[in-house]
């Protein structure tokens, strides 16, 4: 059947061959996706150009009797493939019985930058580093994405290379041929689950047909397990698009939203969890804004010349007890 062209899977569970002939499957699909070619162009116009974006933030978060609100500012300068951030965090409230303003008077200081090429995070913060008495000055911290992935990849089937790859032809393609590449290389694991039944939840959300006009605004709503609930609102313009909105909302549980209008990002999340325990309920709200503006500067994506940086990786597994002996590594 792979030699035919053919999509197979296995499920275990149920102990079923799945053999699924993608190109046929699309042939049989009726629905069009103009919207979604009008986003793709919409999107691509932020392609190839750097950004800085300034913007602000808040949360507040309340667990008991405890009560925890961040303020700041934020500025990020970003490309197609890295990113700077900096920001300075301002605290109100208190945690098991600590006054937060009084432990940063200051604030806290975050730096991250973010390399795309090399899946490579750096996190800089003087202040939690002395909060924390890591005895640590001026060092950014290393966490690697990409090699995380790669030992994830024999379970995956996908390393971060490859993931790399996809993202950067995506860029290039239509929503046509991005849906046939993504169901040529769905993993067929669940019978449940085949290639026509993917199909099937991509166009409840992002065909034509799946769109309700209102004024020159269109919007898909898709629903989701256990009363959860996804819609897609796409703005325009004369015929074009020129902005988005994402929310998704879970029954009185949570409700995340995030939209782009012009050059304005809005991003905000609101969350009520039950924590097992009575009067131990936990509730969120957050709410960021951004607004982007072109720029011919360039992030760095990686700390500045001649700073120490440690290992993330290297120094958790340094603490991790050593089966079958003495942990000298915890010990120092």
């Amino acid at each position: 059947a792979q030699a035919a062209g053919c999509n197979v899977g296995w499920d275990g569970n149920t102990r079923t061959a799945i053999i699924d002939d993608t190109a046929a499957i699309l042939a049989a699909n009726t629905e069009t996706y103009s919207l979604m070619e009008r986003y793709l162009a919409y999107s691509k116009t932020f392609a190839g150009r750097n950004y800085n974006v300034t913007g602000d933030y808040t949360m507040d978060m309340t667990m008991g009797a405890d009560y925890i609100s961040v303020t700041g500012d934020y500025q990020m300068l970003t490309s197609n493939t890295a990113a700077d951030f900096t920001t300075n965090m301002a605290f109100a409230g208190q945690t098991e019985g600590q006054d937060l303003a009084a432990l940063f008077p200051n604030g806290l200081d975050f730096e991250m930058r973010f390399d795309m090429a090399t899946g490579v995070y750096y996190l800089y913060s003087e202040a939690l580093n002395e909060a924390a008495q890591t005895g640590a000055t001026g060092v950014w911290y290393k966490m690697d994405l990409a090699a995380m992935l790669e030992q994830m990849g024999t379970q995956a089937g996908m390393d971060y290379n490859t993931l790399l790859e996809l993202s950067q032809a995506a860029q290039d393609m239509t929503f046509a041929e991005y849906l046939e590449s993504t169901l040529a290389s769905l993993p067929l694991t669940d019978a449940a689950a085949t290639t026509s039944d993917v199909l099937a939840v991509i166009n409840d959300l992002c065909a034509d047909s799946a769109f309700q006009q209102s004024g020159s605004a269109y919007t898909s709503t898709y629903a989701l397990a256990e009363g959860a609930e996804m819609t897609l609102t796409l703005y325009t313009s004369g015929g074009t698009v020129n902005g988005y909105a994402v929310a998704v909302s879970m029954e009185g549980l949570m409700d995340v939203s995030a939209s782009m209008r012009g050059s304005d990002m809005t991003v905000s999340m609101s969350m009520n969890l039950p924590t097992g325990g009575e009067g131990s309920a936990m509730s969120m709200t957050m709410e960021m804004t951004g607004e982007y503006t072109a720029t011919s500067s360039a992030p760095q994506g990686v700390p500045p010349t001649g700073a120490g940086v440690l290992d993330l990786t290297e120094l958790m597994n340094s603490y991790l007890p050593v089966s079958g002996g003495t942990d000298t590594a915890a010990e120092g």
